[in-house]
């Protein structure tokens, strides 16, 4: 082997490492954006749980607050009603009493006309 035949396995040798840290180098940022990655994605992974679990909390108190809201509602209606049919038996018993009233007047007035006495 000559001088220059071992020049050119040398040059090759020096390329060839030289190309050899260079894909080192690239495996290695690789790897590093790759760790990153991981991180940031674990970090949104944890922040979706996250909010997850506020959404559910939110859902839950957003079911309590209806159902509380149904059961006032339901309660005021109840009362209401109650009141309403209050009025309308009391009404009613006003109007049985003013009718009789009437009726009584009525004939008051007209034994007064023909002059009959009561009985």
């Amino acid at each position: 082997m000559t001088t220059a035949d071992l020049l050119e396995k040398w040059r090759e040798a020096t390329r060839a490492a030289e190309l050899a840290r260079r894909l080192a180098e690239a495996a290695r940022e690789t790897a590093e954006r790759a760790d990153r990655s991981a991180v940031a994605s674990e970090d949104l992974a944890k922040m979706a749980e996250r909010a997850a679990e506020a959404a559910s909390d939110a859902a839950a108190s957003a079911r309590r607050a209806a159902d509380e809201a149904t059961a006032y509602a339901a309660d005021i209606r109840d009362r209401r009603l109650r009141t309403a049919n209050e009025v309308v038996d009391a009404t009613k018993v006003k109007e049985a009493v003013a009718k009789e009233a009437y009726h009584e007047a009525e004939r008051e007035a007209r034994d007064r006309l023909t002059g009959e006495q009561p009985a």
